[in-house]
């Protein structure tokens, strides 16, 4: 599962020439993996629990609500200064980044 993360994040541009660095940040990306799957899992518990709240509500399903509620945690807007000093120097990827990469493992 790391290589696959790494690579992951190896391949993602986030501003021209800049890639991510997926071995600097792959124990923050596998935790974001594992915490949208581990809240998902509690979704589908809870709704088998409670099968009267499985409903769609402005078009949505739960299950949709949930993937939604993770990306729309994530949004933030920040400068191509940031995002620089952010890929090269720290173990987080960039927000947006994280908004939508885990969710393509659950």
């Amino acid at each position: 599962m790391a290589k696959k993360l790494i690579e992951q994040a190896d391949n993602f541009e986030v501003l021209p020439r800049l890639n991510i660095n997926g071995a600097l940040g792959v124990g923050e990306n596998m935790a974001d993996v594992g915490g949208i799957t581990l809240a998902y899992e509690a979704l589908k518990v809870y709704l088998e629990e409670h099968p009267e709240e499985n409903v769609e509500i402005d078009g949505m399903s739960p299950a949709e609500r949930c993937f939604v509620g993770w990306a729309q945690f994530w949004a933030s807007k920040q400068t191509d200064q940031f995002l620089h000093t952010i890929v090269t120097n720290d173990g987080h990827a960039p927000d947006y980044y994280r908004s939508v990469a885990a969710l393509q493992h659950v």
